[in-house]
């Protein structure tokens, strides 16, 4: 898999992402108001990706959104006792 990060589950932290850049298929965006973020690609299967702090894990953790099909949406919510989100990506198979 690979994780392409751009700046600014049921969710899952992971231990560790990479940071390629966001295909060009591909568009991520955040909700305005919420700690949502969503992605959608035209091309691949993927799944929308947030790297979350929250008073409870004071490190950043990435969360993942469900996987989705090419032209379908993939959403993730970071944790409710989030504090700040510092980047959100798409993650997608090699």
């Amino acid at each position: 898999m690979a994780i392409a990060a751009g700046l600014l589950m049921a969710s899952a932290p992971a231990v560790s992402a990479s940071t390629q850049a966001i295909p060009p298929d591909c568009r991520v965006w955040r909700s305005t108001g919420s700690w949502a973020v969503s992605s959608k690609c035209t091309q691949r299967a993927h799944r929308a990706a947030a790297e979350c702090r929250t008073y409870t894990r004071p490190t950043y953790q990435w969360y993942f959104g469900p996987w989705a099909n090419r032209n379908e949406e993939s959403k993730v919510n970071c944790p409710a006792d989030t504090t700040n989100l510092r980047r959100m990506s798409v993650d997608y198979p090699d």
